[in-house]
């Protein structure tokens, strides 16, 4: 796939560029957002139920909802989540956080390969430039820093592209590579990650420079290294517990569609905002090269895998923006080469946005920090608090220091005169960062104080019936497995929790409920629509 070559690098170019420098934005990148708040989105809630079941029973093999057998997801997320808040909970961190540091480990190697594979395909220094592309994504921001199952699938991607960008200097151990991850995106993704990540990375196939024999090698070594690491978790399924086995192939084979065009549109309509400000220079690219697509096939097999894995995302049933992040990867690859090949009047236009749009974000945080620190103006931070009515304002000095730098290092990048198409490409990374590193901080405590479940589950918690089933049929999938995570209370749910005198529902505040059924009503302090109720049956 190796085909560009790059105009030479200068020597004072090459001093310029200091990779400590990148390694220390990633950690900012990453770091903030995966500690000080407890779990409250379903999909993380969901994942951390599994973790709570698979340390306290010792079944690693069969995930848990509760008692429940959960087949949603493949396990792979799951272990890597197990393994940390094992090594690091509760002696370091509460557990859900110790589970994010799993998120942090897959998204830094994410970003580790596909830089490496960067630097493969077109240049030893446009690697970081497709990390940098990633980092400045949208779409991956705010789902990076959760502990969800499509982070093993964005690995087990991010480690077949590195493969395949080997695959002329390297070739079994390119071929290695890609097997090693096609087998972890099928135990991140499940079965719908199988047949476009094998079609993807057989797109390679088509390259000039490979003779038949080459291909044919390749081939093999790519089944016989993924195969068997993708079938070990199915097989010892099926041979632990046969009818956990049936259940989990009936839910993701013999239910697998093989297109869904009202999930296709949803993709490829959310990708205006999710992929920006990769897909501009992307189709850019393709623009640019157009007529050599088939001579000069690296971007024509990237623009191939960019749509297998579009096609991957619309795969499954349900529409969730986080299924799109694995088609950021081939995306960031074909816009890596536009950081040299940018106008300047594009470069120009683009810094300028970035400097108008985080230099705002950045100064709104600030004066919301303000607001709430010192009540001023009176009006404004009374309606703050109306919106988070639990919230106390305390200093922590740490992530104030934090934020201050944040904001120091995004105002000496801006204001930078000379400004090149990779420095752009930088300081919109810089910006993102610096824009969800201070949302994280500054404004973390507020956002918890209205969104964080502990303080309303701990009032459920006392009004439960001890050694009585609680139906959980109607019960809120969060709250159900908060329940379970944080008291390790199971609800019933099936046909079996007909049978139960007391049922946990969630109902709108609006509908008033003068039964003498009902035994105790809450919600979160910032919910003002719904509310959780526990009612006796008789």
């Amino acid at each position: 796939m190796l085909t560009y070559q790059a105009p030479p690098t200068t020597e004072a170019t090459i001093q310029k560029d200091h990779s400590w420098l990148l390694l220390l934005l990633s950690l900012t990148w990453l770091v903030p957002g995966l500690f000080g708040h407890a779990p409250w989105r379903n999909e993380e809630v969901e994942v951390l139920t599994v973790i709570r079941h698979m340390l306290s029973t010792g079944n690693w093999m069969i995930p848990h909802f509760g008692s429940q057998v959960f087949l949603e997801n493949p396990p792979l997320t799951y272990w890597a989540g197990a393994i940390f808040a094992y090594l690091f909970s509760p002696w370091l961190l509460s557990l859900h956080e110790a589970a994010r540091l799993a998120a942090a480990v897959m998204m830094g190697l994410s970003f580790l390969f596909i830089g490496m594979a960067g630097r493969q395909l077109w240049d030893k220094k446009q690697g970081r430039i497709a990390v940098l592309l990633l980092m400045g994504s949208f779409g991956l921001i705010a789902r990076a820093h959760l502990i969800m199952p499509e982070q093993g699938n964005f690995l087990g991607h991010a480690l077949v592209l590195y493969g395949l960008s080997i695959i002329r200097t390297q070739l079994f151990y390119s071929a290695t590579l890609a097997g090693i991850g096609i087998a972890l995106s099928f135990l991140g993704g499940g079965t719908v990650a199988i047949l476009p990540t094998t079609l993807a990375a057989l797109l390679v196939l088509f390259d000039k420079p490979l003779n038949s024999i080459n291909r044919i090698q390749w081939t093999l070594v790519l089944f016989v290294t993924a195969i068997p690491l993708a079938l070990a978790w199915p097989l010892a399924l099926q041979e632990i517990a046969p009818s956990v086995f049936a259940e989990w192939k009936r839910l993701h084979w013999d239910n697998l569609s093989f297109f869904l065009p009202k999930n296709a549109l949803y993709y490829c309509s959310m990708m205006a905002w999710f992929a920006w400000p990769i897909w501009p220079l992307a189709l850019g690219q393709l623009l640019r090269h157009r007529r050599r697509m088939f001579e000069d096939r690296t971007r024509l097999i990237l623009l191939g895998m960019s749509l297998c894995w579009l096609w991957e995302a619309s795969l499954s049933p349900e529409q969730h923006d986080v299924k799109a992040i694995i088609v950021l990867l081939p995306f960031a690859l074909l816009a890596t080469p536009a950081a040299n090949q940018l106008k300047r009047g594009w470069t120009a236009a683009f810094n300028w946005f970035s400097r108008f749009t985080f230099t705002g974000f950045i100064a709104l945080a600030w004066f919301g920090w303000f607001v709430l620190a010192f009540e001023m103006p009176s009006k404004l931070a009374a309606r703050m608090h109306r919106a988070s009515p639990s919230y106390v304002h305390e200093d922590h000095w740490y992530w104030l220091l934090f934020a201050i730098a944040m904001t120091g290092a995004w105002v000496w990048m801006s204001i930078r005169p000379k400004v090149s198409g990779r420095i752009a490409i930088a300081n919109w990374a810089i910006g993102l960062t610096a824009a969800w590193g201070l949302a994280m901080t500054l404004w973390m405590p507020w956002v918890e104080a209205a969104k964080d479940y502990r303080p309303m589950l701990d009032g459920l918690y006392k009004a439960l019936p001890t050694n009585e089933c609680v139906n959980g049929n109607h019960t809120p999938t969060t709250v159900r497995g908060l329940l379970y995570f944080y008291y390790g209370v199971d609800l019933t749910i099936g046909a079996n929790a007909s049978y139960c005198r007391w049922s946990l529902i969630q109902a709108n505040k609006k509908d008033a409920d003068t039964s003498n059924q009902l035994v105790w009503r809450g919600s979160r302090a910032g919910d003002k629509k719904e509310e959780v109720r526990l009612i006796k049956n008789e």
